[in-house]
């Protein structure tokens, strides 16, 4: 928490800084899961490209704050059906999401009809990870 201000700060610091964030995420996600909720209230101010990615992933490794989950689980959905968003934002939203449908399973069938959506409507990369999803359990 001592260095999240570093996400605001100018290029190349703040981009280095997430990139710090994202690995950080992969190893140790407890400890990044404190500032989660921080990163996703100030998102519009963060300057990096894609930076929906960046949250994404973090929702995936380290979780979603039980206070944010309605708004996570919208913006969510959007990135994974906005065409504008790359291959690698909508991969960790669907992965991200397919956790939160465990917790939910009221969001399963609309889950379900939005990779069936996705799935015949973009890439083979996509389309083999919606394919290795246990959805039916």
């Amino acid at each position: 928490m001592d260095f999240i201000e570093l996400i605001h700060a100018e290029y190349p610091i703040a981009i280095r800084f997430s990139w710090m964030i994202g690995y950080l995420c992969e190893i140790k996600p407890e400890i990044v899961y404190p500032t989660v909720s921080y990163f996703f209230t100030y998102r519009k101010e963060i300057k990096i490209p894609n930076f929906n990615r960046s949250l994404a992933k973090m929702f995936y490794l380290c979780g979603v704050p039980d206070e944010l989950e309605g708004e996570v689980v919208t913006e969510l959905f959007n990135w994974l059906q906005d065409p504008k968003s790359n291959i690698t934002t909508k991969q960790y939203s669907i992965l991200a999401l397919n956790q939160i449908t465990k917790k939910h399973p009221d969001l399963k069938n609309e889950f379900k009809i939005v990779l069936k959506e996705i799935r015949h409507s973009s890439s083979s990369s996509l389309a083999k990870l919606i394919g290795k999803l246990n959805l039916d359990s």
